[in-house]
């Protein structure tokens, strides 16, 4: 496997540290503060589940994925991406090793989304709707359509063609 970047503590450190039972972390001995069965709870600013260990923080994820499939199985340029896009959701089975691309290729609706629809809007000036996708870092427009639902399936075919993971949000949920 590549060369790990992250510094990730080792497996068998990991194995010995915790223990992991439905996508939950526990400690596995007593210290300070913690007693043994204590579940891992800390969650960062940006909304993911962490823990202190060996002087810093590691996302819980990050530390499930090694214990599963072990030391450098994190290469250097790849990410641990939540399929279902629940930060809190480490179930190993909701886990699972992409690159940037890949993650962003399942990506949620963006806040700032007002047709409902990712890659679909409206031009007011033309009075029609549009639709656009951005792959490898480029924004391809996919053209101008009269109807939502034809902007809407010109996005679902480009989605298609360029390999956007199946559990892509397409709209904004209510």
């Amino acid at each position: 496997m590549a060369r790990c970047c992250h510094n990730f503590p080792a497996q068998q450190k990991l194995l010995n540290t915790f223990s992991y039972k439905d996508g939950e972390l526990f400690w596995k001995h007593s210290h300070g503060k913690i007693h043994a069965g204590d579940k891992i709870s800390s969650v960062s600013k940006s909304g993911y589940k962490r823990v202190w260990l060996d002087g810093k923080h590691h996302y819980a994820h990050h530390i499930i994925w090694i214990m599963h499939n072990g030391d450098g199985s994190i290469p250097e340029g790849y990410q641990i991406d939540h399929i279902d896009h629940n930060r809190l959701n480490n179930n190993i089975w909701n886990l699972r090793l992409v690159t940037p691309i890949e993650n962003n290729r399942n990506r949620g609706v963006s806040e700032y989304n007002t047709s409902g629809r990712v890659g679909v809007c409206w031009d007011k000036r033309r009075q029609k709707w549009y639709a656009r996708i951005s792959v490898h870092d480029k924004n391809l427009f996919l053209g101008y359509y009269n109807s939502f639902e034809d902007a809407c399936a010109a996005r679902e075919e480009a989605e298609k063609e360029f390999c956007f993971h199946e559990n892509h949000i397409k709209w904004v949920s209510s």
